[in-house]
């Protein structure tokens, strides 16, 4: 361990940095605690002056400073007051093809980030074979979570601009460590921690257990009724680590269907997520014998002040998102539903998913170390979340790292340049295959697409006739 700078404060992990670690636990590649993201541009990048725009970010943005190290099981982190420049590499494939700078990207997003040795992310620069300019980092999860990547690119871009016009700097941004003051407060409110223990156990004790419904249709959960010899078994074991290798499968969703989804949000008041989430939900409950009951986790962002959109760090936290629906129930009723449980259980998303988990099982009483009834981790980026400064044509994407932690990943995001959204799949190849996958989306969307055309068709009709 490299000594700790004099009077620098040790922190602890927060709630949410603590969740990602624990992803360490369901998968033998520590890569899977990392976010691996590029940004490409048709602005012509001076690559040396980018250079001089993150040593400028690093001195802005203080979760670039954060560094980390591991005293027995458990994480530490500190802020170090500066830090040097690490060698950022640079790649022109001019000559080459897009498949071929994918590989190269993705050959780096599966080698490990070493957080706790000192080298919480790194950098490169490259040139696309179209001859745009790209910056990509690979950094730990427990620096940054995929709005704070957002965060990151925006002010680099505007501190580029300043340097490139010589005008002045862009408006400071919010610190990290503040923040994290913050959250450390919260958690210690044990009043308050106890009350949302006590919502979980309330919300999820109202239905009884919930209920597996999986990504590969009740294949992985029969095994496990059989091989414990209980049909009656309703989890699994969210802990795999050997059958962690992944594929990554992306579609697009066009503009025009991305603005019948965000007119059907805006004149009804649901939310995005809640309506992409009934797609997902329709698709998992036709593959598991028709249930009613259907367990997922969304990826929640919990940056609500304007400090907290404003910086670094990880914040995001997933919420247990279970709905038990009857067939009768209307497509615009459940959406609406979904959406008041959303947001109700974001009013108690300070609680981490270890407790939430841990509050759940003392009424189910799950027996399997690591038993889990939530299927699948998704979640939605909406428009406006990332809005690049003036004269930046932007396209921004994920690296799939080859690895991950759970059955599959959903994340929905905009497409900058179409106005659309790209939906990433990140699915374990020993559970489903591509044509699951893509059978996934055409579904989700055949669902959404009828949903909002006739809201007052019901869970049955979207089961049994959109879906035969």
């Amino acid at each position: 361990m490299k000594k700790i700078p004099e009077g620098v404060k040790v922190y602890p992990l927060t709630s949410s940095q603590s969740t990602e670690m624990k992803a360490l636990l369901c998968s033998i590649h520590k890569s899977v605690v990392q976010i691996p993201f590029y940004m490409i541009t048709g602005k012509k990048i001076d690559f040396e002056l980018m250079r001089d725009a993150i040593k400028e970010e690093i001195k802005r943005n203080d979760c670039l400073r954060l560094a980390y190290y591991k005293k027995g099981i458990n994480y530490f982190q500190y802020f170090l007051p500066e830090k040097e420049l690490p060698e950022i590499p640079f790649q022109d494939f001019a000559g080459f093809t897009d498949r071929d700078m994918m590989a190269w990207l993705e050959k780096d997003a599966g080698k490990m980030v070493k957080f706790d040795k000192g080298e919480p992310w790194r950098m490169k620069f490259f040139r696309t074979p179209d001859g745009r300019s790209g910056v990509y980092i690979n950094v730990t999860h427990a620096s940054m979570d995929l709005f704070a990547v957002f965060s990151f690119f925006k002010d680099l871009m505007e501190v580029y601009d300043a340097m490139e016009k010589g005008t002045e700097m862009p408006r400071p941004l919010s610190r990290f460590e503040d923040v994290m003051q913050k959250e450390f407060a919260r958690a210690a409110d044990t009043e308050k921690m106890q009350q949302h223990k006590d919502f979980y156990k309330a919300y999820f004790g109202q239905y009884g257990h919930a209920f597996y419904a999986g990504i590969d249709s009740m294949r992985q959960l029969n095994a496990l009724r059989k091989k414990k010899k209980d049909p009656d078994l309703f989890y699994i074991s969210g802990i795999d680590p050997f059958h962690d290798k992944t594929e990554r499968l992306t579609n697009h969703i066009s503009k025009q269907d991305t603005e019948q989804m965000q007119s059907y949000c805006l004149e009804n008041g649901v939310t995005l997520s809640a309506l992409i989430y009934m797609g997902i939900r329709t698709w998992l409950s036709r593959h598991n014998d028709y249930t009613r009951d259907v367990h997922v986790s969304d990826l929640l962002n919990r940056r609500a002040t304007l400090a907290e959109k404003r910086c670094g760090g990880c914040m995001m936290n997933p919420i247990s998102l279970r709905t038990v629906l009857d067939e009768e129930t209307t497509f615009a009723q459940a959406v609406q539903t979904v959406t008041n449980v959303s947001r109700e259980m974001m009013r108690h998303c300070d609680l981490s998913v270890i407790d939430v988990d841990a509050a759940i099982n003392e009424i189910e009483h799950r027996k399997i170390f690591g038993s889990t009834t939530a299927s699948l981790l998704y979640t939605v980026v909406p428009h406006g979340a990332f809005v690049p400064p003036e004269g930046w044509d932007v396209e921004v994407g994920v690296v799939t790292i080859g690895y991950y932690i759970q059955p599959m990943y959903m994340g929905v995001m905009p497409n900058l340049l179409d106005g659309g959204m790209d939906v990433y799949y990140e699915y374990r190849t020993h559970l489903v295959n591509r044509e699951e996958m893509q059978d996934f989306f055409d579904s989700t969307m055949k669902v959404l697409k009828a949903g909002m055309h006739n809201p007052d068709i019901t869970v049955g009709q979207l089961l049994r006739e959109v879906l035969k």
